[in-house]
């Protein structure tokens, strides 16, 4: 998947949003399919140039002065939250601002057909951050 369950930590005002959205989080998911399901957390991150770079090729202007909402060192801190949510192990993590998508590819299809599987609980996570009063 692109984005991973606990994303929406990274999107939270402050601590106790954290907390509400994971019971909801659960609330759904465990309503369709029960507990969150365990996966190999792969963590792709790029530096403050690539990432503006980027956000001015899509283009996404919003509000009245049209102005790029994410800029580069948005998106790196942002990134740099849900790091800490994730703690990916480091041969898990990707810079894609360092090296092209086709190289990226193969790096991380070596790693998810060849290296050892390490899968992230989902769940645990959760309880650690709601027993950390949602602090990630």
């Amino acid at each position: 998947m692109d984005r991973g369950y606990l994303d929406l930590f990274a999107f939270s005002q402050n601590d106790a949003e954290n907390v509400a959205k994971a019971g909801q989080l659960r609330g759904r998911v465990r309503s369709v399919t029960g507990a969150l399901e365990r996966g190999h957390i792969v963590f792709t991150r790029a530096d403050t140039k690539t990432l503006s770079e980027r956000q001015a090729r899509r283009g996404k202007l919003k509000g009245p002065s049209r102005q790029i909402e994410y800029d580069g060192s948005k998106l790196v801190k942002q990134g740099n939250v849900i790091k800490r949510i994730y703690r990916p192990a480091g041969d898990s993590v990707f810079d894609t601002g360092a090296e092209g998508p086709d190289v990226i590819a193969r790096k991380i299809a070596r790693l998810l057909l060849l290296e050892e599987y390490k899968p992230f609980d989902f769940e645990a996570r959760i309880d650690e951050i709601v027993g950390a009063k949602g602090k990630p």
